[in-house]
């Protein structure tokens, strides 16, 4: 986020957004991984692991789309898969400490997404 108001001119913004993008993209098909493999140990293994791979799939697609709506669409993604991994922790599926975690990871990433389309738009 600090490289969009430092980012001289539009192809600084250009380059920032993109960068922005790329980080979410990545960190979002990170997360998503980490409940697909914890599907494994899982007896609701085949629908975990066909619900992990939407949020990277999604993310993914953010490629091909207008920088304002790339980032929305990632931000509402990593709020999803956030609340999931939240009250999957509050189910005991995963780690209390997992969903804690989760919780300040997508605050953090989603405000800065917010952010980047407040300054952007």
């Amino acid at each position: 986020v600090w490289l969009l108001w430092s980012a001289p001119g539009a192809a600084g913004w250009d380059g920032a957004l993109t960068a922005l993008r790329g980080y979410a993209i990545a960190v979002l098909s990170f997360v998503a991984g980490i409940r697909w493999g914890g599907a494994f140990l899982s007896d609701k293994a085949p629908r975990v692991f066909l619900l992990s791979v939407i949020p990277s799939l999604l993310a993914w697609m953010t490629v091909f789309l207008p920088p304002v709506l790339a980032l929305a669409i990632l931000a509402m993604t990593f709020a999803a898969q956030g609340a999931w991994d939240v009250i999957a922790a509050q189910n005991g599926e995963v780690p209390a400490w997992y969903g804690e975690l989760r919780m300040r990871i997508t605050v953090l990433v989603v405000g800065a997404l917010l952010v980047a389309i407040i300054a952007h738009g």
